[in-house]
């Protein structure tokens, strides 16, 4: 009862605050506040946005992507720019997936150092699937800074461009149609492959949306992708996507994995069903009741008293019994007790008087007889009640 006149108290309580917060929620003003927040929020949590509007505006059908690569997600005849690969980089095959995209038309752009590695071994096995290398300058033949500018012999065009000093792209011999670069390294590579084309840059990231409305960057970019086709689809693979519980465990802990699948299957298989009888249970290491009477028995015998206290025993047994059918047996002379005793038990008074002396010093064979005339006579005096 006074459990539930608690709960109703505590829900008139609730009902009345949320009352008070209805009634008074008009009363408060509200002015609209510009909080200036740099990129707006989608382009925080899109790092390629600003990319994506520009190839939208460019006629392009853009959209974005991430995570593991499969050939069902790349768009037919159209343009992929690869800037970021999976935690462990591309995967043979998902390298295998793109060259086969490419080879039936598809066109793509790879960052040589994509997120989120950002070093040469995110796309590696794509790289040496054709014969190419993103290396590393040494620290005395890199630029002083990131500021470069890109030359295309074709028209000698020119563009400022702000990319990573540190990496650069080798190729062996004529295999790639068109270069730029040094003798130190090529900053990008361009060939046709089956029906398609593979542009290799050694740094995209002057494509991210900090970097992407500076300098020549946009120019940049439409030299290389050129002008879409009706409808043409453009993928901007930078979407970085969690892996699953299971899938990142598996591929940080996969020996753990392991060892609990193979302790799970040892556990099952030690508590399924087996073939044939039973076991005989183990026998109970526990002694009975009646052996820890004769033990307390035995102990009694030897440490106190022995048979002087079983005779002692015995005796007030008698003498409560013979009180509780004659009442006045206590108050009696000592000689018409034993009389009374002798009548009904029908022993002598010689015999009555010997088993009801407590004196002691007597010997073990007195003890033994004064005890059987004592059970002898609690016997008599329980049966003539």
């Amino acid at each position: 009862m006074m459990r539930r006149m608690i709960l109703g108290l505590a829900g008139l309580i609730l009902v009345a605050i949320l009352g008070v917060v209805l009634l008074a929620r008009p009363s408060f003003r509200r002015e609209p506040t510009e909080v200036p927040t740099g990129w707006p929020a989608k382009a925080m949590a899109d790092d390629t946005l600003v990319l994506e509007r520009w190839l939208a505006r460019a006629g392009w059908a853009v959209r974005r992507a991430g995570g593991a690569i499969r050939a069902a997600d790349l768009p037919p005849g159209g343009q992929v720019i690869l800037m970021r690969t999976g935690p462990g980089g591309l995967s043979a095959g998902e390298a295998e997936a793109l060259l086969v995209w490419v080879r039936a038309g598809g066109h793509l752009l790879v960052d040589g150092s994509a997120a989120p590695l950002n070093d040469a071994r995110g796309p590696e096995t794509l790289f040496s699937r054709l014969d190419a290398e993103l290396i590393s300058l040494p620290e005395a033949e890199r630029p002083p800074n990131r500021d470069h500018t890109d030359r295309f012999d074709e028209d000698d065009a020119t563009f400022a461009i702000q990319r990573s000093p540190q990496w650069r792209i080798q190729v062996e011999g004529d295999a790639w149609g068109w270069t730029m670069g040094t003798k130190a390294g090529q900053v990008a590579v361009r060939r046709p492959e089956g029906q398609g084309v593979v542009i290799l840059a050694s740094d995209l990231s002057f494509l991210y949306n900090d970097g992407f409305i500076a300098l020549d960057h946009a120019a940049w970019l439409s030299r290389m992708l050129g002008d879409p086709g009706p409808g043409q689809a453009a993928v901007v693979w930078s979407e970085a996507v969690d892996p699953s519980l299971l899938a990142w465990l598996w591929e940080r802990a996969w020996a753990f994995l392991i060892a609990c699948a193979i302790l799970l299957g040892a556990w099952l298989w030690a508590g399924s069903w087996r073939f044939g009888p039973w076991l005989p249970g183990a026998p109970v290491g526990r002694r009975s009741m009646l052996e820890h009477l004769v033990a307390s028995g035995r102990f009694l015998w030897r440490h106190g008293g022995g048979p002087e206290a079983l005779v002692s025993v015995a005796r007030a047994a008698v003498l409560r019994r013979a009180a509780r059918l004659h009442p006045a047996f206590p108050e009696l002379p000592e000689g018409e007790r034993w009389t009374y005793l002798a009548t009904r038990a029908g022993l002598p008074e010689s015999d009555i008087a010997e088993a009801l002396d407590d004196r002691p010093g007597v010997p073990s064979a007195v003890l033994g007889r004064r005890l059987q005339i004592l059970l002898h006579l609690r016997q008599r005096l329980f049966q003539n009640n």
